[in-house]
């Protein structure tokens, strides 16, 4: 019984002296050295898969908290080549997108626990660089006093404003979505609300309202894996006003529906949402009583590319206050 009470004493001492190495290994990766900015590229490379490029890195580190604060993060597309840095002045022409300012920690304990949660987010000026007319301001999360924490994105999408918030809980020392998220917005030119639940890879938004012009519709969203989506929308007195259903793979054939536009212009306007968010080539849909059409989205989804990505950004810092957000405190610049 001694020998086992004594090697269980040594198993927990080395056990002990190897954690807090480890520890003091893991605080030592921190800081904004070149060198140290070049590993943290190589990682965000192979989290997301794509090549990432850091222009400026404040700082970085892995402990006590997992914290990034950085500017003009370049995240390439896989059809892009681009060697040299991103910086300021010397903005890359491949595909891909840039990030004006991006800021994140999370607590290095939750990921121990495998319960991550984000402490702090800013993603602020996001610019798809052959795209004219998708311009992200900021996507961050927001503690209004009096009011619940949500994430909220803002920016222009085909010239029109759009924003979001989406509900969060707060989890020991930071945020993540509730299971059932309640989210609001407005979206070329609609105002869009409802539960969002996510579940066995499917993502569906039940209730789901859409109002324009003073009407306003409830229903349901649904979108699986496979990228195809179902949704249908009932007016007040609960008959059908419009159903609809999109894939990836819709071919057209002989026994497709006929390609036709709604005259009402809410469904216009909802369809053609549905077309810009989802990028697919056509949908099928049913208005009230009538039978299945198409609608073609290939008009609404024609790509502008850019001539000039630093001066067709539209992005402009605007005076007064500012939401209270989470965000970190940016460090001076190094000379």
């Amino acid at each position: 019984m001694k020998l086992l009470l004594k090697i269980l004493l040594w198993v927990s001492f080395i056990f002990t002296v190897l954690f807090g190495m480890g520890i003091v290994i893991i605080s030592s990766f921190s800081g904004n050295t070149d060198s140290w900015r070049k590993q943290v590229e190589e990682i965000a490379s192979s989290v997301t898969g794509r090549k990432v490029l850091i222009g400026k890195m404040y700082e970085a580190r892995l402990y006590p908290e997992m914290l990034f604060d950085g500017e003009f993060i370049y995240v390439e597309d896989p059809r892009a080549t681009l060697e040299n840095p991103v910086d300021e002045n010397n903005l890359p022409k491949p595909h891909g997108l840039i990030i004006k300012k991006f800021q994140f920690s999370v607590p290095f304990w939750s990921i121990f626990w495998g319960q991550p949660v984000l402490k702090h987010f800013l993603m602020q000026d996001v610019v798809f660089i052959d795209v004219k007319d998708f311009i992200v301001e900021f996507a961050r999360i927001e503690t209004p006093e009096n009011e619940k924490p949500h994430a909220a994105f803002q920016g222009f999408f085909k010239g029109e404003p759009f924003k979001f918030n989406l509900e969060l809980e707060k989890v020991g020392q930071g945020y993540i979505p509730k299971p059932d998220a309640a989210f609001d917005g407005v979206f070329n030119k609609a105002s869009i609300s409802g539960v969002l639940k996510v579940k066995n890879d499917v993502i569906r938004v039940d209730p789901f309202e859409y109002s324009l012009n003073g009407k306003a519709l409830t229903g349901a969203f649904e979108l699986n894996k496979e990228m195809s989506f179902t949704l249908n929308l009932n007016n007040p007195d609960g008959a059908v006003f419009v159903t609809a259903s999109g894939a990836n793979d819709i071919q057209t054939n002989s026994s497709s529906p006929e390609t036709i536009a709604p005259t009402d212009l809410i469904a216009q306007n909802l369809l053609t949402s549905l077309c810009q968010v989802t990028s697919f080539k056509s949908l099928n849909y049913s208005l009230q009583t009538q039978s299945e059409k198409s609608f073609d989205c290939g008009a609404v989804n024609a790509p502008v590319l850019l001539e000039n990505t630093s001066e067709s950004s539209g992005v402009k810092e605007e005076e007064g206050e500012k939401p209270k957000s989470d965000v970190i405190e940016q460090a001076p610049e190094n000379e």
